[in-house]
């Protein structure tokens, strides 16, 4: 497995690679079971799988989670290794990704972007699809894969890879749940165990309530 932390490293690799195809999974760390049902399904479907681990800043609003967000790379290594990933894009800082400051903004069909979570997060979504957009472009993969667990993080993105015509299918893979149906997430780790049992309630109330 590759481990690179620049721009070049990725130019480099993306301009020297075979014509292989590549399954791209984004990630901002602290994986669990969801993240590794992305990783199998693109090494399923693809020659190469590619995945990147990163933080992104500009998803984050003013007095949110960024600083607390739950890290631990050298854990991240290891369950990527054993899923005999190719390519590891964990960029060393922000300016990596940011060097300029430029920002994507997807609205996506019927203002999608601006209701439910983005309605309570107003800037999320441009950080989420600017960042995307960024990837997309430093990894240039055939397929990338996201969890339907964000289900309107990914129908922006499908939206913004068909409107800007990038030659990226981009794929949905369905929800990993704990035993008592409680959606994996990196933020779980915040959870008391009061809290779990609390969460897989909503879960449970839904299915009643379909």
């Amino acid at each position: 497995m590759k481990i690179t932390r620049t721009r070049r490293q990725i130019i480099n690799w993306r301009d020297h690679r075979k014509k292989l195809s590549v399954g791209f999974v984004p990630t901002m760390g602290f994986l669990h079971e969801g993240h590794l049902d992305l990783v199998r399904r693109a090494r399923q479907e693809n020659d190469f799988v590619a995945v990147s681990i990163f933080v992104n800043p500009t998803q984050f609003g003013p007095h949110e989670d960024f600083a607390a967000y739950p890290r631990n790379e050298k854990r991240d290594f290891e369950m990527l290794r054993r899923e005999k990933v190719d390519l590891v894009f964990a960029p060393k800082s922000p300016k990596e990704i940011y060097p300029n400051g430029s920002e994507v903004v997807v609205r996506g069909r019927k203002n999608i972007a601006s209701i439910l979570e983005g309605e309570y997060r107003p800037f999320h979504f441009d950080g989420v699809t600017t960042v995307v957009l960024k990837l997309f472009n430093l990894i240039a993969p055939n397929q990338a894969y996201f969890g339907e667990k964000d289900y309107q993080q990914l129908q922006l993105i499908q939206h913004m890879a068909a409107d800007l015509f990038l030659p990226i299918q981009v794929k949905a893979v369905k929800t990993r749940r704990e035993k008592t149906g409680l959606a994996m997430s990196s933020r779980n780790s915040y959870f008391s165990e009061a809290d779990r049992q609390a969460a897989s309630k909503f879960y449970q109330i839904l299915k009643s309530s379909k």
